[in-house]
């Protein structure tokens, strides 16, 4: 339904988004739903696709595309099964719409007819029998309504003939005939009509007079001629009974009230060829009517117009216009202009700073302003003017070229820009107003964006490195090469190092290999050591052959010679590596070509040391390389070493002796005296010794005695006793006689 204000509200199935209202419900809506974005005057349905007629002339439809029933070129279903938002048709600016299952067809303002969607049997008028996704011109037709039946159409021509084509299979094109489709419009033989409506398989048509006429399938009783359920097909046009006017005034007229009068119907008027008849007005002209009224067809005003058999004219709608009188329709206001409605004769511009694309604009909200970057400097525009190349705009609504400003230093533009682009890196800006900037030449480079002429240029390639035009940097020359001059402008400019030097990228110049390497190729990006055991004296040298081999007692892992560090040793020439000293030996100072083995006295567990370890005090030992501590012997009894020795030391004389593990001797106490073993001895009873270090016991004198060993001194015999000899170890008693009796 088209609502006042010319909204658009559907309901019922929805299952290929036929609704418009954007989604896919195949249960359907079973209240209105708003169709977003339109202004229409008629909308016309097929089967699983709507089409609306905007205010302007405009077509939009939705729904089932799989036949090209949308008319947007295409066949395509861009949704699962359908497309469920209204679609422009391009092209179109027609007053009327009719559809049948899966076509279309408009009517445009000039009474051409076109017509898309499904050709299967003709239905499209064009003389094929396929698809077309795009409206199609129906050849030979000056029409003024249009009427669609499911795989038919037929069209209303000026001075009351009609046309059909398409399916005939039911005698629906009225032309004494079920056979066959017809792809191109038939003639409808003895009919002159006023008005025409189509159904599935039948047609029907208000002729002069009042009357109607039917034709095609009766199924049903559908043709209305009194029969329940006619299955023969009605090939011709038939009168439906009892529609025809009673009175005896002629068709398209009305009895006055003293039933003698007839008077033309509004929208008729009398046939100057036949007296006493009626004619239809036509397109772009009225009458009221009626014996109170002008019978004459009028000329409709500018600003207005009539399709046919009207009693008034209509005034053009917002959004369209017409300037001359006698108009069957209103044009679209043109691009870049509006109409609000109320007959209006004319459109009024878009005013400067604004424009209009489309066509049918209804109101000067219509008018964009003009964006950022472009202008329109005349009323009426219909697109705006991009600023030049080299120049910006800032704001929108801009009306002259004058609000275009230059671009500045550094900057340009490419045109209908919003503000300048910044010269990249490797450009320069030189002047205001550029459309592009100035790359820097070949050899030389910018890595700041925006450079002006002011303190900023295009920088020299440094030495060992080159560009192309419009470089952010240079390239340096690569590795094994060198360039020898400022702002080189290529690689050829880099020559590749000779044998015996190599480089780095970037570089001026090679360098020579150092002492201990050679370069064997040119363009090197290091040379080669010598390999171990070799080293050279002599830089930029090409070959192996300066290579020479380390001496004894050094070693090389390649390049250069070092001395073997002390616990190690190299025994020849060459030598990669120097090999530690084994348990037993031992040096102590760097470049040895020999260890040394460890004293006799000494010994080492380890390898690779620089001294050995001592023998403790009281040790020894008696052999040299000596790998383990077992080789150090404790000395005897009696001798002594204060470590390190080979040999331990016997007490001095008779008056020293060692202990278990002597480092020195220590002399024997008085009452004891050394043996011959080293051993201190208690002196025996009956002798003594009464001072230290002793080297022999003395025995008692006769009258001394020593009773137990170890004495210092002997004691005397006391009184009653007496000693005979020496040596005495005790006392022997004297015997007084018993005196006699006397």
């Amino acid at each position: 339904a088209v609502l006042s204000g010319g909204n658009v509200s559907c309901w019922g199935h929805n299952n290929y988004g036929q609704l418009g209202n954007g989604t896919f419900v195949a249960t359907g809506f079973n209240s209105p739903q708003m169709v977003q974005g339109l202004v229409a005057i008629n909308v016309v349905a097929g089967q699983f696709f709507t089409c609306a007629l905007l205010s302007g002339g405009g077509v939009k439809c939705w729904g089932d595309n799989l036949k090209g029933q949308l008319g947007i070129g295409s066949n395509t279903n861009s949704e699962p099964q359908g497309i469920s938002t209204p679609q422009t048709v391009e092209g179109l600016v027609a007053v009327a719409l009719t559809a049948g299952n899966d076509h279309v067809c408009a009517l445009l303002s000039g009474a051409v007819v076109k017509c898309w969607g499904s050709g299967s049997n003709g239905q499209l008028g064009n003389s094929a029998t396929s698809s077309s996704y795009s409206p199609q011109t129906v050849p030979g037709l000056v029409a003024f309504a249009l009427a669609a039946g499911s795989e038919h159409t037929c069209a209303l021509l000026d001075g009351g003939s009609v046309k059909c084509w398409g399916s005939n299979n039911k005698g629906q094109l009225g032309i004494g005939t079920s056979a066959n489709a017809f792809s191109s419009p038939q003639t409808v033989p003895g009919l002159l009509a006023v008005a025409l409506a189509a159904g599935a398989e039948h047609t029907c048509a208000l002729i002069n007079g009042g009357g109607v006429m039917c034709w095609g399938s009766d199924s049903g009783g559908r043709l209305g001629f009194d029969v329940a359920d006619n299955t023969q097909p009605v090939i011709m046009p038939q009168a439906v009974p009892g529609l025809l006017g009673q009175s005896t005034c002629p068709n398209m007229s009305s009895a006055d009230a003293d039933g003698i009068h007839c008077w033309c119907n509004a929208g008729y008027t009398e046939d100057s060829n036949i007296s006493g008849t009626c004619r239809v007005c036509s397109a772009g002209t009225f009458s009221m009517g009626g014996a109170n009224n002008s019978a004459s067809c009028m000329t409709c005003l500018a600003g207005t117009f009539s399709n046919g058999v009207a009693s008034t004219c209509s005034s053009c709608v917002a959004g369209t216009y017409w300037t001359g009188e006698g108009a069957s329709s209103c044009l679209p206001c043109f691009a870049g202009s509006f109409s609000t409605g109320g007959s209006p004769s004319m459109c009024l511009s878009c005013v400067t700073g604004t424009y209009w694309t489309g066509v049918g604009a209804n109101s000067s909200l219509s008018c964009f302003k003009c964006s950022a970057g472009a202008f329109s400097d005349s009323a009426g525009a219909s697109t705006c003017v991009s600023c030049v190349a080299g120049s910006y705009w800032t704001g929108t609504g801009a009306n002259s070229s004058e609000s275009c400003l230059a671009c500045s230093i550094g900057t340009y533009s490419f045109g209908g820009l919003s503000s300048c682009l910044i010269c990249p890196a490797g450009m320069l800006g030189t002047v205001t107003g550029l459309s592009s900037c100035l790359n820097c030449t070949a050899g030389s480079y910018r890595a700041a964006e925006g450079a002006s002429s002011s303190g900023s240029t295009c920088l020299r390639c440094h030495v060992g490195s080159f560009s192309s035009y419009g470089a952010s940097s240079c390239t340096n020359c690569l590795v094994g090469s060198y360039g020898t001059s400022q702002g080189a402008n290529g690689s050829d400019y880099c020559t590749t190092c000779p044998v015996g030097t190599f480089s780095n990228s970037g570089v001026s110049a090679c360098v020579n290999c150092v002492a201990g390497s050679y370069g064997p190729i040119q363009g090197a990006s290091a040379c080669v050591n010598c390999m171990a055991g070799f080293y050279g004296v002599v830089a930029g040298t090409t070959s192996s052959q300066s290579c020479v081999a380390c001496s004894v007692g050094s070693f090389s892992t390649g390049g250069s010679c070092s001395s073997c560090f002390a616990g190690t040793f190299s025994t020849g020439a060459g030598a990669s590596s120097c090999v530690a000293c084994a348990a037993g030996y031992f040096v102590a100072h760097n470049g040895a070509s020999v260890c040394i083995r460890c004293d006799a006295g000494y010994f080492e567990t380890g390898s690779g040391v620089t001294k050995c370890q001592i023998c403790g005090a009281g040790l020894y030992g008696t052999g040299v390389g000596a790998g383990s501590s077992d080789s150090c012997l404790t000395c005897a009894a009696g001798t002594f070493s204060n470590g390190g020795a080979s040999s331990c030391t016997s007490c001095a004389d008779a008056s020293h002796l060692t202990g278990t593990v002597p480092s020195s001797c220590t002399n024997c106490v008085a009452g004891s005296f050394a043996s011959s073993g080293g051993f201190c001895v208690s002196c025996v009873s009956g002798t003594f010794s009464s001072s230290a270090a002793s080297s022999s016991c003395t025995s008692c004198l006769a009258g001394k005695i020593a009773a137990s060993t170890g004495a210092s001194s002997c004691i005397d015999c006391g009184p009653g006793s007496y000693g005979t000899g020496i040596g005495n170890s005790k006392l022997s008693q004297i015997t007084v006689p018993t005196p006699p009796n006397i």
